[in-house]
């Protein structure tokens, strides 16, 4: 058997469902965001502050919680409602501080455990009386500028922290060091530029707010420079180390800090190829560079080509720009083992002996003293023969004939170039031996 009893009152939202089983009866009660909050008045209205005070709406089986008081002003964002303040609990009053220079209206939400509940209806209006600004603006800067100027910035106060009328900013400056009394200008917008200042100088700022009631606090100082302009100077004592036939350490002495004219950025190194040390033949000139930190004063410099002549230079850059560059440096860099023969090939080929023919390295990459020649049997196993070396001392011989071989057997053959550092890789080939009657097999 089942009995609904609903409210006879005008209250439809509290049902009560009476569910009969034998002689067990079982009550279910069911809960709803509250009902909104009614009779809010203003009292004790001070001028950073006023009291609050309402009548909470039916909780609805689900006690209330929390209260949010939210505010909408009419001067910067009208009919916008933004939150206040948070209480805890079932509370009917608040004392909320306020902003100077704004006219209020508030209203009050209620939330328990199933949500919030329709705002309440607005209050009567409150405007606060203006007063000087509390605080100062923050993020107080200088920007990039042109040469001999100096442009200040600073993120300017919000509408609701300006306090009255008539915002304005007080803006103070000297040079450190040299300077003791302040200029100062006052400015509308949240910038200033100064004219005809000298290059990268340090000077104390400070930014005040003002409006039509007064100033606000005495405001912090801050150091800001004057516009950059790109270094005068160069590096010098830049000397160059060859660590290797393909590596090299650039060394230099950093630029004086009074001739850096800004923030040192960092160093940027340049080299390019002059000329091959093998061939005497003059390059195009094919630049490349590197940038180090501004701590640095030296760097390694990868990629070179062996047995070349090459050209360095150091500059600083600030940034403005880079300075001027160094005397070039000119350096070397060592032989290197050759790359491979360009070619290997396999002549007259019969049972016991072969003849070897090979081009020079197509980068030598140095002098060419010789060649090695290696040969070794080989089969369709893993098993291999010895391997037997012939080395090849005049660098203008290109061809050699190798006996004593085995009839109707696999080698291997490899050549390899070398300079005085040492030999490269091996280019190699493959072929068979002969027996009587039969023809050279090469490549198998």
């Amino acid at each position: 058997m089942e009995w609904v009893y609903t409210s006879g009152c005008g209250f439809p939202e509290i049902i009560l469902v009476f569910l009969v089983f034998a002689e067990t009866v079982e009550v279910i009660i069911i809960q709803d965001v509250p009902d909104p909050p009614e009779d809010l008045y203003l009292s004790e209205k001070q001028s950073r502050s006023v009291q609050l005070s309402w009548t909470p709406g039916n909780s609805n089986n689900s006690p209330i919680n929390e209260t949010i008081v939210e505010f909408e002003e009419n001067r910067w964002e009208p009919r916008k409602w933004q939150e206040l303040i948070r209480i805890p609990g079932n509370i009917t009053t608040a004392v909320v501080s306020l902003a100077p220079y704004v006219n209020y209206q508030f209203r009050v939400v209620s939330v328990n455990g199933v949500g919030r509940s329709r705002p309440s209806e607005p209050s009567e209006r409150y405007e606060t009386p203006p007063a000087a600004p509390d605080k100062n603006p923050e993020n107080i800067r200088v920007e990039a500028s042109e040469p001999h100027e100096m442009v200040m910035k600073w993120e300017p106060l919000k509408p609701m922290e300006q306090n009255g009328p008539g915002m304005e900013y007080k803006v103070s400056w000297r040079r450190q060091g040299i300077e003791t009394e302040w200029n100062d200008e006052t400015v509308k917008k949240h910038s200033l530029i100064l004219k005809n200042t000298p290059t990268f100088i340090p000077y104390d700022i400070k930014v005040q707010a003002v409006n039509s009631l007064g100033s606000g606090p005495e405001p912090i100082v801050i150091t800001g420079y004057s516009s950059e302009d790109i270094p005068e100077a160069a590096p010098s004592n830049v000397i160059v180390q060859a660590i290797n036939s393909t590596l090299a350490k650039a060394i230099w002495s950093t630029i004086p800090k009074d001739r850096v004219r800004g923030h040192l950025r960092g160093y940027k190194v340049s080299w390019w190829k002059t000329r091959s040390r093998l061939d005497g033949k003059n390059h195009h000139p094919e630049k490349h560079s590197l940038t180090f930190n501004a701590d640095r004063n030296d760097g390694m410099i990868p990629g070179l080509e062996p047995f070349s002549e090459y050209r360095l230079t150091v500059l600083a850059f600030n940034s403005k720009g880079a300075g001027p560059e160094s005397l070039a440096y000119d350096f070397q860099t060592p032989e290197g083992v050759p790359e491979k023969p360009h070619f290997l090939k396999i002549l007259n080929f019969d049972k016991e002996s072969v003849t070897l023919s090979w081009g020079p390295p197509k980068k030598p990459n140095g002098i060419v003293t010789g060649y090695i020649l290696q040969h070794q049997i080989i089969n369709e196993t893993d098993d291999i023969g010895l391997l037997h070396e012939v080395n090849v001392t005049n660098p203008s011989s290109f061809s050699l004939r190798l006996s004593n071989l085995s009839a109707s057997t696999k080698y291997k053959f490899y050549a390899k170039a070398c300079t005085l550092q040492g030999c490269g890789k091996p280019i190699t080939e493959e072929g068979i031996t002969i027996s009587e009657g039969s023809k050279l097999k090469v490549g198998l």
